[in-house]
């Protein structure tokens, strides 16, 4: 399986949108996006963001859910959903 990094320059690319769009429809930095799009998970500010960051990129592509959690989880262990996050549950 592609990692999480591959699928969204994969799926960006597929649409014909460039980093800076993203970037800027995301507020989102274009620094940010380069380092979801490469896994790097240490040039992001932490765990959560970087999931929080995939998701909404995810999202923004037309990702499955199931496939961005799926690929999220392989990296970083299980990834609670948005609820429960918001719930204070994870």
């Amino acid at each position: 399986m592609a990692s999480i990094g591959e699928m969204l320059r994969k799926a960006r690319e597929a649409q014909g949108r460039s980093v800076t769009d993203l970037a800027s429809e995301l507020c989102i930095t274009e620094r940010y996006i380069r380092a979801l799009e490469e896994d790097d998970v240490h040039s992001l500010p932490g765990l959560f963001f970087y999931q929080s960051f995939v998701r909404q990129y995810g999202a923004m592509l037309g990702l499955e859910r199931s496939r961005v959690n799926q690929a999220l989880a392989e990296i970083g262990g299980p990834v609670p959903s948005p609820e429960e996050t918001a719930a204070g549950l994870s």
